[in-house]
């Protein structure tokens, strides 16, 4: 059986070898199997992620093998080209790239375009440096006032400036936050629905806005440059662009020692400390909780409690960013406070609300009405 294998496989070598050399024309060449593949897998894709995944094929495999008929490439023409560019000092970059290799040739193997898959004859860890796992980095919490007053003093760029301050408030991630748009915000109910597609964790997340935040939307609002884009691109991006905090702080003297990630772990560590419970921490940090069924209950048995705690966040910054100093003593409004139904309805009743709970369904038409 293995030897029958071999042949076959051989004698396919030998077709696309021996065709080539006759008609000069390649047969399957690795780009266009690429690209029959490109257009399968990127169905459902978030448009950046496809562009980005397109442009790292192109310009670090397809231009090494891309022309090479896909029936005749070996593992060692993969074990050579992926670690040079993991020795540009794109290790990730690397990673992602022979994932998606090893994907380009199951999908010729399902279409009988090759017997065998050569990215499949060797492990990550075989050709490429083992990645040590680390937290991402970040400044210890006594320091978190000084950041604050040099986020407030940056004047690069009032976008980065305003990026920053947000991420400080909304507990997302940096590709959550850059590619917001204006239709997302919901002013009226103070909440702000970010679709599935741009979360994580692909399903829709609820964000609710402390007054602080709706003065920084205010001020986006003010400063805008088109009615979609909150955090406008430059050249040919559509937003902002994803190093543009982590080059901001490091203009600040932040550099290896605070990261846009760094916010959500300073966040958790003091909001934990300050007696909030961990679900409820969990669940505006759009972290996937173990029970699926829980986790769908705490969604919604959570919302009024998360309007309380963002807004005692808020008010938390504010207070440490006068003072110089964090306070280690509990927040006035923890768990056992946000609990009490008659605390919610006094805190809804201070942030303009007639309900303690939004719908995730709610429109947003945010501030495409203006800023009211």
């Amino acid at each position: 059986m293995t030897e029958r294998k071999a042949e076959k496989k051989a004698a396919l070598e030998f077709r696309c070898i021996a065709h080539a050399e006759a008609s000069g024309e390649v047969v399957d060449p690795f780009r266009e199997v690429a690209a029959r593949w490109f257009e399968k897998w990127r169905v459902g894709k978030v448009e950046r992620y496809a562009r980005d995944t397109e442009m790292r094929l192109r310009e670090d495999v397809l231009s090494r093998i891309g022309d090479r008929p896909i029936a005749v490439i070996k593992p060692p023409e993969i074990a050579g080209l992926i670690p040079e560019i993991e020795n540009r000092g794109a290790a990730d970059v690397a990673r992602r790239a022979l994932q998606n290799t090893n994907q380009i040739f199951r999908y010729a193997v399902a279409f009988g375009l090759v017997e065998q898959n050569p990215a499949a004859a060797f492990r990550p860890a075989d050709i490429l440096k083992r990645q040590m796992t680390t937290n991402f980095a970040r400044v210890e919490t006594s320091e978190l006032p000084a950041l604050l007053k040099k986020i407030d003093n940056y004047d690069a760029s009032h976008f980065v400036r305003l990026a920053l301050k947000l991420m400080v408030h909304v507990f997302l991630r940096t590709n959550e936050l850059i590619a917001a748009q204006w239709s997302e915000l919901d002013r009226s109910k103070k909440i702000w629905n970010v679709p599935a597609e741009r979360m994580k964790l692909r399903r829709p997340h609820i964000v609710p806005l402390s007054r602080q935040v709706l003065v920084l939307f205010d001020e986006l609002w003010e400063r805008r440059k088109n009615d979609v884009w909150i955090f406008p691109g430059e050249r040919d991006n559509l937003y902002m662009n994803k190093n543009s905090m982590l080059y901001a702080l490091k203009r600040m003297g932040y550099k290896g020692t605070m990261t846009g990630h760094g916010f959500r772990g300073l966040e958790t560590t003091l909001l934990r400390e300050r007696g909030y419970d961990k679900d409820l921490v969990e669940m505006q940090l759009s972290h996937a909780l173990a029970n699926k069924v829980e986790e769908a209950y705490n969604k919604a048995r959570y919302l009024p409690q998360q309007r309380v705690m963002m807004q005692d966040w808020s008010d938390f910054l504010d207070e440490i960013r006068k003072s110089g100093k964090v306070d280690p003593l509990p927040g006035r409004r923890v768990k056992e406070a946000a609990d009490n139904n008659e605390r919610v309805a006094v805190l809804n009743l201070e942030l303009g609300l007639e309900r303690g709970v939004v719908s995730a369904s709610t429109g947003a038409p945010g501030f495409r009405n203006g800023a009211s």
